[in-house]
């Protein structure tokens, strides 16, 4: 329970670190007293500017051995490399299982990569456990502007908590901002 409270406080920190401005102080003024009447108070979670790859929402339905799902997400990127062939996300995620009439909440980082199609690597801790997955995404559709994909994916999953793997696959929307 711990490490699910920690991983949720160290999500909203970054989303919050990100969400907040930074002004740096000009060179050579770093120790001169500064009159905090000149400036305007801004809010601590206030954004002024945002990235247009800086965050993504999925809504995911999917059918495997543990029935019918629907997934809603929030990604926040963390780390991007110069050529966009890697990436690195913080998530948080909300599901609801039809079958089974039961609710999951989580986060955890992602890995990416582009290999041909894509893939990616995925460490999760929810309620179902402790979670690593493999995910391989082939691209169906692209909008025009490259924001919103609809991908076929298969992936595997291990919990390490109860000591089972999944196996499954199904269809993926998403729309970037």
């Amino acid at each position: 329970m711990f490490a699910l409270k920690f991983t949720l406080l160290m999500a909203f920190c970054l989303a919050a670190s990100r969400a907040s401005p930074v002004d740096f102080i000009n060179v050579g003024y770093e120790n001169q007293i500064i009159n905090d009447d000149l400036f305007k108070s801004s809010s601590i979670l206030s954004r002024h500017a945002r990235s247009p790859e800086g965050g993504s929402v999925g809504i995911d339905y999917r059918k495997d051995e543990n029935g019918r799902v629907a997934v809603a997400q929030y990604k926040q990127n963390i780390f991007s490399s110069a050529d966009g062939d890697r990436s690195l996300d913080a998530h948080a995620h909300a599901s609801h299982n039809f079958d089974h009439n039961s609710n999951a909440f989580g986060g955890g980082v992602q890995g990416k990569w582009s290999t041909g199609s894509g893939g990616s690597a995925d460490f999760t801790k929810d309620n179902f456990g402790r979670q690593a997955s493999v995910q391989l995404n082939q691209n169906l559709f692209t909008s025009r502007d490259g924001r919103g994909t609809i991908d076929a994916y298969a992936h595997g999953t291990r919990n390490f908590d109860y000591n089972y793997n999944n196996f499954g696959g199904g269809l993926q929307g998403r729309y970037r901002f």
